[in-house]
This record gives C-alpha cells, structure tokens and sequence, in this order.
C-alpha cells in the first residue's frame, strides 16, 4: 500500500493465480472473461458480476499463472470492477 498498490494477488505453487487480498480476479482475453481455475471464495459480487456478464461474455476457467498475464488483454475485481492493462 506504501508503494500505491491497493491490492495484491494470492498465488499458489508455481505462481498460479487465485484471487486478490480481499477480491476475486476476473482476466479479459478476447470475448471471453476467464477467471482463475483455482480454490477461492466466490463472493456474492462474484457471482452477481459472473450472472451479469453471461448476458454479454463468455467466461470461463483456466490456471493462470504470473506467465500468463502478457496474453490477457485486461484484470478487473469484481469489487468495484475496475480494469487494468
């Protein structure tokens, strides 16, 4: 936070991406939202955001790790959905 971030990810072995500190993390790549293949909480904004999107965005699951990350296109949570990239 001293150094501007507001959030930060938990990762598992090997840099697999779960979710965020206190978010869930969503990927955009292409037409698609991608979230993390990866045990986490879906919290209520989750899954609200994950119903909303269906109407316009496929979604799907995948092991993302650190690597991945040039290939998306964009990172968003769910809390406050602000994109990034």
């Amino acid at each position: 936070m001293d150094e501007g971030y507001g959030e930060a990810w938990l990762v598992g072995q090997g840099g697999v991406i779960a979710e965020g500190s206190i978010t869930n993390v969503g990927f955009v790549e292409g037409d698609t939202v991608v979230w993390p293949d990866a045990p986490v909480l879906q919290g209520i904004a989750m899954q609200v955001l994950g119903r909303e999107l269906a109407a316009a965005w496929d979604q799907s699951l995948k092991i993302m790790g650190c690597p991945c990350w040039p290939a998306s296109r964009g990172a968003g949570k769910p809390y406050g959905w602000s994109l990034v990239g």
